[in-house]
């Protein structure tokens, strides 16, 4: 018979909020499309607050991915905002088609493309694919001047069930 055996350890992982913090600094130091100088961290009981203004939302996504994947984070405030000075950027629905029509990947023909007051952008259409319904998506981000993606694109699923 094996006897039971209880005991409390400390996990030797286990780091605490100015340890996490420095981590996520330095690693935010190795991603050139993170302006680290910019970013204010705060951490308690492992509750990470990450705010900043920043020029573009592909920065933010990649700060949001990095942080995600520390050791002693228990939850994220991702207080980052996109500077509004890009407003004064021409978002036009031009410079959107023609980015789609970059990407072979997607069928970009039956897109519908709105910009709206404060460069918001709006797509609408139907895909066969998870992949073409977020692929414009990630491509109207990358547009300058957008502040803010509605999508609106669906998938089918009668086409993707008959296959």
């Amino acid at each position: 018979m094996v006897p039971n055996i209880e005991g409390c350890f400390e996990s030797i992982d286990k780091k605490n909020d100015t340890e996490i913090a420095a981590e996520i600094r330095h690693a935010f130091k190795w991603h050139w499309d993170i302006p680290d100088e910019n970013i204010k961290l705060h951490a308690k009981n492992g509750c990470l607050i990450v705010t900043s203004e920043i020029e573009w939302n592909k920065q933010k996504q990649a700060a949001k991915l990095t942080v995600s994947n520390f050791l002693g984070v228990k939850e994220i405030a991702n207080n980052i905002t996109i500077l509004q000075k890009l407003k004064k950027a021409a978002c036009t629905i031009k410079n959107i088609e023609r980015a789609l029509w970059r990407n072979v990947t997607i069928d970009h023909n039956d897109i519908t493309i709105t910009v709206a007051p404060a460069n918001k952008i709006t797509l609408i259409d139907m895909f066969d694919s998870l992949h073409q319904k977020e692929e414009p998506t990630r491509i109207a981000w990358s547009t300058p001047g957008v502040l803010k993606v509605d999508n609106q694109l669906t998938v089918d699923t009668d086409i993707v069930s008959s296959k």
